[in-house]
């Protein structure tokens, strides 16, 4: 993945430049929509016989979970999903029980993402919440949300962000803002934002939705989700780093 990334203010907000984008934070026409790996179902005929490549289905694997304590004595549920497949998946939901000693529920965490890229694992973080959060001891997740799907909807080629910021705090908000121009005839557009750690791990995802974007016209977008959060005692996997992809949102549309 081709990210550069510089701070722009003291604290937790950051500006990236995506491929094809210049220092300042304002991208190139070109390359600055990520394009997701993806295989397409192909034919061939030789003669009287006709093959055909079968799409590979996107299976996601839930690698592993556990509950961690943060410095200030909060209690996280930790995990990691992955899709090992050739193909990006259409996103993937989980539901996190988490327990006492002695098996009583304590919370009920759902975490989600809009889009998991091929070969790609996803690293997930929610603090436990309730009245009894103290006492979360284990944790049983369940994928609620995964039907092997691979990303059905095609990336928009012709849709260009030309300017973008990425503000992050520990435990509050993740938003990217900026704008997009459309160069090509589809009106409704999702933006989905990835966002990365410094090494490349996958963190979460934002996503918005732009209506009537007239060829030719430029608007502002902002994509933002409250709690996809990061214990403090663990800075090396607060995300520092984002790519965008761009769908027509008629078909894109995962939850």
């Amino acid at each position: 993945m081709n990210r550069r990334r510089f701070i722009t203010t003291a604290g937790t907000t950051f500006t990236v430049a995506l491929a094809g984008c210049t220092s300042d934070g304002t991208a190139d026409n070109d390359n600055t929509v990520k394009q997701a790996t993806d295989t397409s179902s192909t034919q061939a005929q030789t003669g009287t016989t006709e093959a055909t490549t079968t799409q590979p289905s996107a299976e996601l694997n839930l690698n592993t979970s556990s509950i961690i304590s943060g410095e200030d004595g909060s209690k996280w549920v930790y995990a990691r999903l992955r899709n090992p497949s050739s193909v990006t998946h259409s996103g993937g939901r989980v539901n996190y029980t988490v327990s006492d000693e002695s098996g009583s529920v304590v919370d009920s965490i759902e975490g989600y993402i809009h889009m998991i890229p091929a070969e790609t694992t996803w690293d997930y973080y929610q603090m436990v919440l309730g009245d009894r959060r103290e006492d979360a001891a284990t944790v049983s997740p369940s994928i609620i949300d995964d039907e092997n799907e691979r990303l059905g909807a095609e990336e928009l080629d012709n849709v260009t962000v030309t300017q973008s910021t990425f503000s992050k705090d520990f435990q509050t908000m993740t938003e990217i803002t900026g704008k997009v121009r459309n160069d090509g005839s589809e009106k409704s557009i999702a933006l989905v934002g990835l966002i990365y750690t410094e090494d490349g791990r996958l963190r979460g995802s934002v996503k918005t939705s732009l209506s009537e974007l007239e060829k030719g016209e430029e608007r502002g977008f902002r994509a933002a989700i409250v709690g996809q959060w990061t214990p403090k005692n663990k800075p090396d996997d607060l995300p520092t780093e984002y790519e965008i992809h761009a769908f027509e949102s008629s078909i894109y549309s995962p939850f």
